[in-house]
């Protein structure tokens, strides 16, 4: 039986966003005659969570001392063979993530620094269904921010049959 696995996923991912920035058409999900200029969202959502830190940790200054005296172990190297990729003077991109690098210097992807919750919740779940629903501390919506958005959505084509498409063994909130 086929398993996939988180790194499986990040390199599909990968893949199929290097093939779409590349100039690869996908039409089957919008209009044939789309403009050539449309905004995409995409997001990624990993359940169980991704340590944001260590996909782009910092290399030089003193963010750099603090990293390395935090996670000794498994600290990504500042540079070298098996170093990170510097995406400027002071952050760079874990090498198993190298098919991301060309994106960034396309200015066609951005990470995000630490940018997460306000709540205080000590709980994983609670934290994952709050990040879906777009409601801090507020479980109570029965959709997420997502769907909440497109429902609203002015102008959304008629022709785009399917907005919205997500990929995963458990059905998202939003």
């Amino acid at each position: 039986m086929f398993k996939t696995t988180r790194r499986g996923f990040m390199v599909g991912c990968s893949s199929a966003i290097a093939a779409w920035a590349g100039g690869l058409s996908f039409t089957a999900f919008g209009s044939a005659e789309a403009e050539p200029n449309q905004d995409i969202l995409l997001v990624v959502f990993l359940r169980g969570g991704m340590d944001g830190i260590n996909v782009v940790p910092p290399i030089a200054g003193d963010d750099r001392g603090i990293y390395e005296s935090k996670r000794p172990r498994i600290a990504v190297p500042a540079s070298g063979t098996n170093g990170a990729l510097a995406l400027d003077d002071r952050f760079g991109l874990h090498p198993g993530a190298a098919a991301l690098h060309g994106l960034y210097q396309q200015k066609l992807l951005a990470f995000v620094h630490a940018a997460g919750l306000t709540s205080d919740t000590r709980s994983h779940f609670d934290a994952m269904q709050y990040m879906e629903l777009g409601t801090p501390d507020n479980k109570s919506s029965t959709k997420g921010w997502l769907t909440r958005h497109l429902e609203t959505a002015p102008g959304l084509p008629a022709q785009v049959i399917m907005p919205a498409v997500a990929v995963g063994n458990l059905q998202p909130t939003s």
